[in-house]
């Protein structure tokens, strides 16, 4: 179900999620495969490789999922290179996972817990009362489906609420 007069929703404060490759050294020099080769396959997919972000002590790198993958899994079937007659993927060398990016892109907290702010704008010609009235019914509804109640939707700010407070309504 939509909600009628809605222009643009922005959401402020979420958390992104980045793919991690954490390289395994020993892995890697029995194979002998190199750090450049890794990064060398991640490029030819299209995959964005920072390696600013690498941390030598762990070492491992942030790539995003984008191009062929739709998950963290299928980077595990990467071709890196072929040894000895040895076909060798990057789930030889390495261990993928899925977490949130870090350090965050944004934090946002209200009342000094983390939190995911919303804003919605209303469309031209739109009724900013009606839609502000029927978007809070429509996460009342929402929120009957969320299992965990350790998540309370507050209303912080909304023109629905002000124009009719000032408007006498």
């Amino acid at each position: 179900m939509t909600v009628s007069d809605v222009k643009k929703i922005v959401f402020f404060g979420e958390q992104t999620e980045a793919v991690y490759v954490e390289m395994s050294r020993e892995k890697m020099a029995a194979l002998g495969i190199t750090r450049e080769e890794i990064f060398d396959a991640l490029r030819a997919k299209n995959l964005p490789v920072d390696a600013g972000k690498i941390r030598i002590g762990i070492e491992y790198i942030p790539v995003n999922p984008t191009g062929t993958f739709n998950s963290e899994k299928n980077f595990n079937e990467l071709f890196i290179a072929s040894r000895k007659g040895r076909l060798v993927y990057l789930k030889d060398v390495a261990k993928v996972c899925r977490e949130y990016a870090d350090p965050p892109q944004t934090i946002l907290r209200f009342n000094g817990r983390p939190a995911i702010g919303i804003a919605i704008s209303t469309a031209s010609g739109g009724n900013a009362v009606v839609m502000g009235s029927a978007v809070k019914a429509r996460i009342e509804e929402l929120m009957q489906q969320i299992p965990v109640r350790h998540c309370p939707a507050t209303h912080i700010f909304g023109c629905a609420y002000h124009c009719t407070g000032h408007a006498g309504g």
